[in-house]
């Protein structure tokens, strides 16, 4: 295909897509959340299995009328078994507890819906190949000596460096720098300014990746460097963008040059593998830059389609060796399902061809690099065995001393994680948590409201963000840490996601962190007592329910 006919198709396709995408952008706040909902949602799950034996029940009810005492007999003793065994399983309570309700309503299809899900036969196949990258990954990450040594004579930081290294095979860096970004427009801007820069590879993973301005302007950028010979790989989420990006579009951006993948894509079959989402935010230039954050590639995230009336949203970028993380993570997903040994050295070794000069302005002498400390990149993931996201968040909770400031989108908490909260509180330490005002997920949003009572009533703030929607996941504490990423206070992100942030210790970049927590805070109203009884009863009761399913959903 010579290069006019390249670019006559390339038109068309576009025209097509554009065309395409605004039916599914239009109904993407319906029928994405039905579909997910309805089809992997394992609350409805459950719901249908139960509803199932109640229909078996009828059955015997009138066909083995004079045999159903067996039967209830032999269930009775089935659900006192597995309950048994639940209660000494080694989990969380919250996992427990949501699973002894289907099992006493519908002993029989309860328990066989819980090996469906223990055993995850859908994601064998994903485990072992997980299993064979992050080894890959881990050999390839090595601490080097003199931060080894410096951690040493840093135990404020020492500890949680080596939990990250021993469990998720991810080393402390300090001659990397760091940029904050307190919206999604400024990330965006200075994205593309290094993205203009790019000369050997551009790996790009994110949850959603939607048509529009945003990715538009960041294609036309990878057309023009995957023609000069810069590798260009692109994944996605195949649930989080299945109603922004048509079927296909991988193949179409081959024709492109540039390689590319949907992670686990839609199947319209029960599967346990499906509820494993790829919620990362990664984007890495020549191994020498890296973002992460809470933004995805989608227009509403710069303000550019107004699904709110402001989207709050913040991200970092890490220049150094500390990128090397960044890409491991990136390559881990890529391969996959690849069947050929990739360049993990080679990739990673562009890392160390960076080197950091003097701090430097970088976008309207606004942003700074910001070089020292010890800058930690690090993911989670579900099949790892370990609650990587949620032991990093605790222990920046037990180790407070002043004040812990976080900004989530989602408030869903399990009692490890609120007992941390509280605590901290009540050692005196100033614990304040912004949430939005307005529902992006309906029941999620109540379900996150019945926390709300708990903490403020044991000293823990709760403010909420009155221009928008806040999306910004962070945790800042004492001027010294501070945690940017992808990772929520939910169920999801803690425990069924594949998540990433930046650890960070003794960086100047902490103080603009907790710099733009208290700008942001000015435009929060605090939720006390007397305004947490005025939210709507239907609210509160919705939330209440859900919550007993929460862990499922």
């Amino acid at each position: 295909m010579n290069e006019n006919s390249l670019r006559t198709n390339t038109r068309r396709y576009r025209r097509k897509v554009k065309k395409g995408s605004r039916t599914s952008i239009k109904n993407k706040p319906i029928r994405r959340k039905l579909l997910t909902f309805f089809l992997f949602g394992r609350f409805m799950t459950i719901l249908f299995i139960i509803s199932l034996q109640f229909l078996l029940l009828l059955f015997l009810d009138r066909v083995l009328n004079s045999y159903i005492h067996y039967f209830f007999g032999g269930m009775t003793v089935l659900s006192v078994l597995f309950i048994i065994y639940l209660v000494n399983l080694h989990t969380k309570p919250e996992f427990k507890l949501v699973w002894m309700i289907p099992v006493i309503l519908a002993p029989a299809f309860g328990i066989m819906l819980y090996l469906f899900f223990r055993l995850n036969v859908g994601g064998i196949g994903l485990k072992k190949q997980l299993n064979k990258t992050t080894a890959k990954m881990k050999s390839c990450l090595k601490t080097e000596p003199e931060v080894q040594d410096a951690l040493f004579h840093n135990p404020q930081v020492k500890d949680i460096a080596c939990y990250l290294r021993t469990s998720g095979g991810f080393p402390a860096y300090m001659d990397s720098r760091v940029a904050y970004f307190p919206s999604g427009e400024d990330n965006f801007s200075d994205m593309l300014k290094e993205l203009r820069k790019a000369e050997k590879f551009i790996f790009i993973e994110y949850f959603i990746i939607g048509l529009g301005y945003m990715w538009n302007t960041i294609l036309d950028i990878l057309i023009k460097k995957a023609a000069k010979g810069v590798e260009v790989r692109v994944m996605y989420d195949g649930i989080g963008s299945m109603m922004l990006i048509p079927s296909g579009y991988p193949e179409y951006l081959a024709t492109l040059g540039i390689k590319a993948k949907t992670y686990a894509p839609l199947v319209p079959l029960l599967s346990t593998h499906q509820n494993n989402r790829d919620h990362r935010k990664i984007f890495v230039i020549d191994g020498r830059i890296a973002y992460t954050g809470g933004i995805n590639i989608e227009d509403e995230y710069i303000n550019k389609r107004k699904r709110f009336n402001y989207w709050k949203d913040t991200a970092v970028k890490v220049e150094g060796t500390a990128v090397k993380n960044f890409t491991a993570m990136f390559l881990q997903i890529w391969n996959l399902n690849e069947k050929k040994e990739d360049f993990w050295n080679l990739y990673l070794s562009a890392s160390d061809n960076v080197h950091c000069e003097e701090d430097q302005i970088t976008v309207g002498n606004r942003f700074h690099l910001h070089e020292g400390g010890f800058i930690i990149p690090y993911g989670d993931d579900a099949l790892n065995m370990e609650d990587i996201a949620e032991s990093v968040y605790c222990d920046i909770l037990n180790r407070a001393r002043w004040y812990v400031h976080i900004t989530t989108p989602y408030l869903i908490l399990d009692n490890e994680l609120e007992f941390s909260l509280i605590f901290a509180a009540k050692r005196g330490v100033e614990v304040s948590i912004l949430v939005p005002a307005r529902a992006d997920h309906y029941i999620t949003f109540c379900i996150g409201r019945t926390y709300i009572k708990t903490l403020i009533e044991n000293g823990v703030h709760v403010y909420e963000y009155m221009p928008g929607f806040i999306h910004a996941k962070m945790f800042v504490s004492d001027g010294e840490r501070a945690v940017v990423g992808s990772i929520n206070l939910d169920y999801r992100s803690l425990y069924h996601h594949f998540e990433c942030a930046v650890y960070m210790y003794g960086n100047p970049v902490v103080r603009e962190v907790e710099h733009d927590f208290k700008l942001t805070r000015n435009d929060c109203r605090e939720i006390t007592p007397p305004m947490y009884k005025k939210i709507p009863a239907r609210q509160r009761m919705i939330g209440r329910i859900a919550r007993m399913f929460a862990p499922l959903l």
